[in-house]
């Protein structure tokens, strides 16, 4: 468990794409516990261009105010640039 106010952050390795974030809010009035996202993915050179994909997955949000809350969120993106 981590500490209030704490965030954490895992670092990808070069050549793919995992992202793993923690947060324990600790703001007057939250209620939110400790908030998760990570995002696991890679990308390939497939030659004239890039093609991406990444899973998204999170308990947790940032609203406008700059507050967390807790709720659950899942995507899976596909992304392909081509380069002339």
């Amino acid at each position: 468990r981590l500490p209030r106010g704490t965030v954490a952050t895992l670092t990808p390795r070069p050549g793919t794409r995992p992202d793993a974030h923690a947060a324990m809010p600790d703001t007057d009035g939250s209620n939110a516990d400790t908030v998760y996202s990570y995002s696991p993915g890679f990308s390939y050179d497939y030659g004239p261009g890039w093609i991406y994909v990444e899973y998204l997955g999170q308990t947790g949000f940032v609203d406008r105010n700059g507050q967390v809350g807790e709720g659950d969120f899942d995507a899976f993106y596909v992304s392909m640039d081509f380069y002339l």
